[in-house]
């Protein structure tokens, strides 16, 4: 009795209603889940680029840049 008792109350667990019950019985258990919904897509903000592009090497030298050129001289 006890095991049935048991039995009976992992099911009402697993499935609140004998109708989801059924429908899993009544489901191949080949089929595939249903598929999860799609994530939101990324703010605009992300997909757009840096307004301004980083200053290059040549335009504006960085002190490493500097110091590197006077050790050399």
């Amino acid at each position: 009795m006890d095991a049935s008792k048991i039995s009976r109350r992992s099911l009402l667990l697993m499935y609140p209603s004998v109708r989801l019950y059924k429908q899993q019985l009544s489901r191949p258990p080949s089929s595939p889940p249903p598929p999860s919904p799609s994530p939101p897509p990324p703010p605009p903000s992300l997909l757009l680029p840096p307004p301004s592009p980083p200053p290059s090497p040549l335009t504006s030298p960085s002190p490493l840049d500097s110091s590197s050129l006077r050790l050399i001289d």
